[in-house]
């Protein structure tokens, strides 16, 4: 991830979606920015719980904001509440000093730790959009892996087994967040091979982007990355 300076006020506005973290309870929840003021931020409390949901002034609460090329976070402080026109209550969140702009190219890569099954397809099987996972098996037994960076463009993969660029690749995720388990099966071509950090170690690591990916498996990948981040926030 690649860290940009820039003016928090040219970034938010009224209906951008964000994530609110508050440390002293261990919750989180989603909601809405309504209202950029010169002072401060207005932010919509969620109708569920909203006594429980209402924080205390001078709270510092920790926000995550889905921008269009971008994931924003920052720590404000609460310095008053408001209730809209429409009988929407907000609390009123001071400027912060100081935030974090993690640009993406197409999505930023999340650091991770996920086990992953793959096979090297054969020339005859390239660029195949769609692929049945019962006919890898034909192609023998899978290479384990560990994916240790992940993205919606692509992955890094660490494996024992040596591969060259353009090698392409059938892939099981195992994706495995606090939601729960699920396989996800992808394709990939490698477009960087690095050398082994220690050469007794014989692990390499292949930056991978994917191949025809369908966009529903994208934005799967892209809600996993957003629980990981969620997780590390609280």
């Amino acid at each position: 991830m690649e860290l940009i300076p820039v003016d928090l006020r040219k970034i938010l506005r009224a209906n951008m979606r964000l994530l609110v973290v508050d440390k002293k309870t261990s919750s989180s929840y989603k909601s809405t920015i309504q209202e950029i003021n010169p002072d401060n931020i207005a932010v919509s409390i969620p109708m569920g719980d909203m006594q429980s949901r209402l924080p205390k002034d001078s709270s510092m609460l920790k926000f995550l904001v889905y921008a269009d090329d971008a994931v924003i976070t920052f720590t404000g402080s609460v310095v008053g509440s408001k209730v809209e026109d429409k009988n929407i209550p907000l609390y009123l969140v001071a400027w912060p000093q100081s935030f974090e702009r993690y640009q993406r190219r197409e999505y930023f890569r999340q650091p991770c730790v996920l086990d992953a099954h793959y096979w090297v397809l054969p020339p005859a099987g390239r660029e195949m959009q769609f692929f049945d996972p019962d006919d890898l098996f034909s192609l023998g037994e899978p290479y384990k892996a560990t994916v240790v960076d992940i993205s919606g463009g692509g992955l890094r993969l660490a494996s024992k087994a040596k591969h060259e660029e353009d090698d392409l690749l059938a892939l099981c995720l195992h994706l495995q967040s606090r939601k729960g388990k699920k396989d996800l099966w992808v394709q990939g071509r490698v477009i960087r091979c690095f050398s082994p950090v220690l050469e007794r170690q014989r692990i390499y690591q292949y930056a991978v982007s994917y191949c025809g990916i369908q966009e529903k498996t994208k934005e799967e990948i892209i809600r996993f990355i957003f629980t990981l981040m969620r997780g590390k926030l609280k």
